[in-house]
């Protein structure tokens, strides 16, 4: 009786690792493949925004830009020379300004409610 029991014993041990691999495996895939699948679809849908956005964060932000055709006209022909970019920030009178060199038109740099005309006209 001895001998049979201890062939009995070895043949049951591998089929019961066998079944513990296989669960391991299909966990690792699943989580892989959603991820991969959400990130194509936004990345589509950001480009068309972007140049409506861009250009406003560049632009003069004030609602009445004061011209300063005479106070720009040295960095207005650096910039057609393309020395300069078209938006720059120069310092009138004290006054720290953000100007588009196309137009010669400026605003008061860190305050868009402001007007610079106004502000520069009591400074004389």
């Amino acid at each position: 009786a001895p001998p049979t029991a201890p062939p009995t014993a070895p043949p049951t041990a591998p089929p019961t690792a066998p079944p513990t691999a296989p669960p391991t495996a299909p966990p690792t895939a699943p989580p892989t493949a959603p991820p991969t699948a959400p990130p194509t679809a936004p990345p589509t849908a950001p480009p068309t925004a972007p140049p409506t956005t861009a250009k406003p964060t560049e632009g003069l932000k004030c609602k009445k830009p004061c011209k300063q055709k005479k106070k720009l006209r040295k960095l207005r022909k650096k910039y057609k020379k393309g020395k300069l970019p078209r938006y720059v920030d120069v310092n009138i009178k004290d006054i720290v300004s953000y100007c588009d060199l196309k137009t010669s038109k400026c605003c008061v740099k860190d305050n868009p409610k402001a007007k610079l005309c106004k502000l520069l006209k009591n400074k004389s």
